[in-house]
Formats: C-alpha cells, structure tokens, sequence
C-alpha cells in the first residue's frame, strides 16, 4: 500500500517515528521538527467539531481534502470551482484558494532529504583525479627525461 493511501493518522505516526530516527541525537531540531510535523497536520486535518468561520475556510477545507489525495484531477478542480459558485465565491477567488492550498499543502514529502552522493560516485571521480594526475606527471617526467 502506497504512503497516499494511509489513513492521516498512519502517515503522521510514520513521519514522526522517521523523524525521531533520522534527529535522535538532536533534541532541538526534533522538537522543532516535530512541532512543525504536527502543525502541518492540524493544519490538513481539522478537528471534526470544528465549523469554518467563513465560506473561504470551508472552501479551502473542500480543496484540502481534495489535495490530500494526491494530484487534483482537472474534473475535480471544476467541480470546486461549482461548489465555490454555490457558496458564493467568485471562480478568481476560489481558484486563488485552490492554488495556496496546492501550494502549501502538495508536498507532504517536504522531510526529504536531498539525494546522497553514492561511495562508488564519489571513488570513481577520485580515480579519474588521481589517473590525470599520474598522466600529467608521467608527462612532464618524460619531457624532461628526454631533453
């Protein structure tokens, strides 16, 4: 099963317990870390109890929910953008909210860590290095051997 097909709850306990792996030496970037983790799924996942003040927040809370799910199929945008006319928010206005909330909330992945570079890259470009090196001095060797 896919990471996107977990409940919320799953996808917040594995980013946590990664989180707390990767910074276990680290107890303020873990904290702060953390932290963030869990503002961003408070943020994604409201309280069920909870109404939205304005049109606009329950909107933006059609689109989150919508985002979660990965890619927001064009079909589905169109539907947004009727449902927003139904709540009396222009389409300019409701495709601004849906583009912040794609913005913000899209890259549930944002923990990332940017790829490594692999030992094997890294002995190989030291290979060449040192290869061109042994040439360039074997040359010169010879240049001056010969006159």
């Amino acid at each position: 099963m896919s990471v996107a097909g977990l409940e919320p709850r799953h996808r917040y306990r594995r980013e946590a317990r990664r989180l707390r792996s990767r910074l276990s030496g680290k107890p303020d970037e873990l904290y702060g870390s953390l932290r963030q983790l869990s503002d961003r799924y408070d943020r994604l996942y409201p309280l069920p109890g909870r109404t939205p003040a304005t049109p606009t927040e329950g909107f933006a809370n059609l689109v989150r929910h919508e985002v979660c799910a990965g890619v927001l199929p064009y079909s589905n945008r169109l539907g947004l953008l009727t449902t927003a006319g139904k709540l009396g928010i222009g389409r300019f206005e409701a495709n601004l909210i849906i583009a912040s909330v794609q913005h913000r909330y899209m890259p549930l992945d944002g923990d990332a860590e940017p790829p490594r570079q692999r030992v094997s890259d890294r002995l190989v470009s030291l290979l060449i290095f040192l290869l061109a090196q042994t040439t360039i001095v074997l040359l010169a060797w010879l240049a001056f051997a010969r006159a």
